[in-house]
């Protein structure tokens, strides 16, 4: 990761902000550049910084005594790197790393929750998000209980797509299996299936999205539920 300059903010709650709320903790807000595979926030250690990212995605990712990981949940520009720091949490329950490489902003964990503890406003809008994230969380779990690896794919990907401004989206199958929590080879036929749908293109390394439309229609209710709460929310 590396300090980089941007012009204006992205990250859509940086955004909501009033200028009273953003001057609680702008001084210390760090312009940062991440790579692909950058550990944000490590399970189980005390939570250093706060995180809002502009372009790219992160992994909120759950891992079991003996290695097994499965993502629960991705963040990009519509929230906050860790919902636990809203909490009032210092010690992360899960680990978040860099799924799509971008840039954001950072500032220490300690001066976030400080603004926070200073400002009904600023409490209610990242309590805003927390909530709307806990529902992703929990639609996630609910999609891995009864969707099929076809639709859970497809929503995956409209997940990906609505945190990023294009349609091709940086993949590979073996870090799809980590996301979707299935073998390599069943998200092989998962992809092909969806490709043969005219919904994606699969290129080496990349999926590119060529039929939002259709793939909502594979989703089918696993995507739009926590969408729809969240804009709600944020509205």
């Amino acid at each position: 990761m590396s300090v980089m300059v941007i012009a204006k903010f992205r990250n859509e709650l940086l955004s909501r902000l009033t200028p009273a709320d953003l001057n609680l903790f702008s001084a210390e807000l760090v312009p940062i550049v991440f790579e692909k595979r950058d550990l944000l926030i490590p399970a189980g250690k005390t939570i250093q910084r706060t995180y809002f990212l502009e372009t790219g995605i992160a992994s909120v990712v759950a891992t079991t005594p003996d290695g097994t990981q499965t993502e629960v949940g991705i963040i990009g520009r519509e929230g906050m790197i860790d919902v636990a720091t809203v909490m009032g949490s210092e010690t992360a329950p899960l680990e978040i790393f860099v799924q799509g490489p971008g840039h954001g902003h950072s500032l220490p964990c300690t001066a976030f929750q400080e603004a926070l503890a200073k400002s009904d406003t600023l409490r209610a809008v990242m309590l805003t998000f927390a909530q709307a994230f806990m529902v992703q969380v929990s639609h996630t779990a609910l999609a891995a209980a009864s969707l099929s690896i076809k639709a859970r794919l497809a929503r995956w990907l409209l997940m990906c797509a609505d945190r990023t401004d294009g349609v091709q989206i940086p993949m590979t199958h073996e870090f799809l299996s980590l996301m979707l929590s299935v073998r390599r080879p069943g998200v092989t036929e998962a992809v092909q299936a969806v490709e043969a749908t005219g919904a994606i293109r699969a290129h080496r390394g990349m999926i590119e999205i060529r039929d939002r439309s259709i793939l909502k229609q594979i989703a089918g209710e696993g995507y739009g539920a926590p969408e729809a709460y969240a804009a709600k929310l944020s509205g």
